[in-house]
């Protein structure tokens, strides 16, 4: 069995590498075999979750269970806050056959996920992006989005000072890294309705209970990638904006309404029909339609599943064999 570690990923994938996975994973969600239950989420102690997910994509085939926790508070001490570990299985026999840094899985399936919204969603000429949260979910995102569209602008807000800044600088290694650097001018905003003032590309990437932004800040023609609020008690999208909204795009229904609070909010408040979302496969490439468009992100399953077959593939003989 094989250990793939985060650094080794890291080094060898980036998140534009992971979006024909997602898009083949999200097509293989509903054939006939495929399994990937609701997961499995609980809170632990002050602040942090758990959050279990096995998948199984018939038509691959991938077999896949993860572990991963969201601990927001690790920041503070310097620790990861979505630390996390993913079993890759032969779908024929269940064996293991590796074993993955479900963090970095987490982010990187996340980043290529939102790049795909974006790619579906967003006009080709966008080149402004403002973020809300400076986690790790975020810098995923905002590598994907700065490597699909001409992004010249970036601003990017968080409550702690230090969190922005630790992000301009590891988004600027991180791009020099893989051969994006020095056409984005980065900017650490003082609020949220700066970083996002007149953005065409708008990320959240909070585990916000309530609404990080005044709606009125986003523009009438913006996109918007909600990826943080995977809990009904979360809120980062003010469920007003949905309103304004002239398209709600999800990776799957039954999970985002169970799961996305925002989402949940605007639907009870009657700003979006449940029956007017429309789902991230569907949608055709360079599909943006003009006014304000929103993808809500709470996660899949079987899309870790996928990737985690794309990375073993890929990366087979460079993991660590563990002793039997």
């Amino acid at each position: 069995m094989r250990y793939l570690s985060g650094t080794l990923i890291r080094e060898h994938v980036t998140v534009r590498d992971l979006v024909p996975v997602v898009a083949e994973g999200l097509a293989a969600v509903a054939a006939a075999g495929s399994e990937h239950p609701q997961r499995l989420v609980f809170p632990v102690g002050d602040g942090g979750t758990v959050l279990l997910m096995p998948a199984y994509l018939a038509p691959l085939p991938a077999l896949a269970a993860k572990y991963v926790a969201v601990f927001p508070q690790n920041a503070a001490a310097g620790l990861a806050t979505t630390p996390g570990v993913l079993v890759y299985a032969d779908a024929h026999t269940g064996e293991p056959l590796a074993v993955m840094d479900g963090g970095v899985v987490t982010q990187l399936r996340t980043g290529a996920v939102a790049t795909l919204a974006t790619d579906r969603m967003v006009r080709a000429d966008a080149s402004g992006l403002g973020i809300i949260g400076a986690g790790v979910q975020a810098l995923g995102i905002a590598e994907g989005i700065l490597a699909l569209r001409p992004i010249r602008r970036l601003r990017v807000f968080a409550r702690d000072p230090r969190h922005r800044h630790v992000f301009v600088e590891s988004l600027s290694a991180r791009l020099q890294q893989i051969g994006l650097g020095g056409s984005v001018h980065m900017e650490e905003a003082s609020t949220a309705e700066e970083a996002v003032l007149g953005m065409d590309i708008v990320v959240l990437a909070t585990t916000s209970a309530t609404p990080v932004v005044d709606p009125d800040a986003i523009a009438d023609n913006a996109h918007v990638n909600g990826v943080g609020a995977f809990r009904a008690d979360m809120k980062e999208i003010p469920p007003a904006l949905f309103a304004r909204a002239a398209r709600v795009a999800v990776e799957a229904p039954e999970a985002a309404l169970q799961e996305a609070g925002d989402l949940m909010a605007a639907v009870a408040a009657g700003h979006v029909r449940a029956d007017a979302l429309e789902v991230l496969t569907d949608l055709s490439p360079g599909g943006a339609t003009g006014g304000l468009s929103i993808f809500k992100s709470v996660g899949v399953a079987a899309l870790d599943a996928a990737v985690a077959r794309y990375l073993d593939e890929r990366l087979a003989g460079a993991g660590l064999e563990l002793p039997d």
